[in-house]
């Protein structure tokens, strides 16, 4: 059977953030990291894994708001303080930026960018507006594309050099120098020839990074004139879902857990690409919030973290219906819908998956018998070793599991991901 609640919180009106999460009590959730860790380590390096697994759920109750549950499993010596690398799981928080900004009323001249060659972003409409887009110029020739497209890798954007990837962008935030944009523009390879924008997912870390970058120039009172992309999600995101920016930036050094590569040699716990860095507390955060604020939301209770969650996992372009900002959607057992992210960072050696079945405000989930919602945090220390599991393989197996379905017979994961397996 599925677990008991190992900590039940109050029935939300407004969404109140965890400052605890307690280590789960379910043997078999425990059993079954346990088993992925032996797959994903081999048995000889299993004594290297921070694997940890946090585990959301929102149990029916009639005529009444879910009572949600939330707890972590770990394969070792973790805490809700242990830090990680994200790598692209990131970009659920820059799509949240993107929803956010333009939430808050941001007008086109927020986002406008004089000062660096190449890029001038414009935001002045809904997110899935025409005329909410990116002018992007390398040669002189101008080609527009819409926020949306960048946010759903429909934008017809190539991919970066690692080398460059990151210059001025997710190390260290601040303006970057001409030459490094410069180098950031014309070393990527735009795909203009034969693509149509917005029809097709092709992943691109370059066109996120680009999207993050034009959203990181900070408007409101006080504010330097500085591109900083921890700012940007300080002021607009972390404090709607009660994640602590201390801990969650790019940069966060304390309590984090040693990264290993695909050979299991220890990685450094900086260099390029590793997007955002968080802990078990804060990841568990960002979970309960978006659970319930799209059940706050089916609720027809509006407020700014049930619009922000609505908007982000909404498909924006309809010729790309399973691509929403960041999130990819998807079934789990062919039957239950839920929402996704994926991400791996080979440099560093971590990889994570986060996913929820949303379900519908009032109604348990199908071939559920007591959850109206079932999410999932899955974040690795070691980068996906080749012929080795994902952490979506853990965390579909946990939904299955808390669906009360059995993992041999019930199908596994559905999802239309532009990026399941690699960033």
């Amino acid at each position: 059977m599925p677990p008991d609640a190992d900590q039940v919180l109050d029935s939300p009106g407004n969404f109140q953030p965890v400052s605890e999460v307690p280590q789960g009590t379910d043997s078999n959730i425990q059993n079954l990291l346990t088993s992925y860790v032996e797959r994903a380590f081999g048995s000889s390096n299993i004594s290297l894994s921070k694997t940890a697994a946090i585990v959301c759920t929102a149990t029916h109750q009639p005529n009444q708001a879910p009572s949600y549950a939330l707890s972590y499993y770990a394969a070792d010596a973790v805490s809700p303080t242990s830090v990680y690398c994200l790598g692209s799981v990131t970009k659920v928080f820059t799509g949240s930026l993107l929803v956010a900004r333009w939430l808050s009323g941001d007008d086109t001249s927020i986002m406008y960018t004089p000062n660096v060659a190449g890029v001038n972003a414009l935001l002045g409409m809904p997110p899935n507006a025409e005329g909410s887009q990116l002018t992007y110029d390398t040669t002189k020739n101008i080609y527009n594309v819409l926020l949306t497209q960048l946010a759903t890798h429909s934008a017809c954007f190539g991919e970066i050099s690692a080398t460059v990837m990151n210059q001025g962008l997710y190390d260290g935030g601040g303006n970057p120098s001409d030459d490094q944009i410069q180098a950031w523009l014309s070393s990527a390879s735009y795909l203009p020839q034969g693509c149509q924008l917005g029809q097709k997912s092709t992943y691109s870390n370059w066109g996120f990074i680009t999207l993050a970058f034009a959203l990181s120039r900070p408007s409101y009172p006080g504010a330097s004139d500085i591109f900083n992309y921890d700012p940007a999600l300080q002021h607009y995101v972390l404090p709607t879902f009660g994640i602590d920016p201390e801990t969650t930036n790019t940069n966060t050094q304390a309590n984090f857990v040693q990264g290993y590569n695909k050979a299991a040699n220890p990685a450094p716990a900086t260099g390029l690409a590793h997007g955002l860095h968080s802990n078990v507390t804060d990841m568990s955060n960002l979970l309960l919030g978006y659970m319930t604020g799209i059940n706050q939301y089916q609720s027809q209770s509006r407020n700014p973290l049930s619009d922000l969650v609505y908007t982000a996992i909404t498909p924006p372009l309809p010729t790309l219906p399973n691509q929403a900002y960041a999130w990819s959607l998807g079934k789990v057992g062919k039957i239950v819908p839920i929402v996704a992210k994926n991400g791996l960072t080979n440099e560093q050696g971590f990889a994570a998956w986060i996913a929820f079945a949303p379900g519908q405000s009032g109604a348990l989930l199908p071939r559920s018998n007591q959850y109206e919602q079932v999410g999932v945090v899955v974040l690795v220390n070691r980068a996906t070793s080749p012929g080795g599991p994902a952490p979506s393989v853990l965390g579909t197996d946990i939904l299955t599991y808390l669906l009360g379905q059995p993992l041999t017979v019930w199908p596994g994961l559905e999802i239309d991901d532009p990026e399941i397996s690699d960033d």
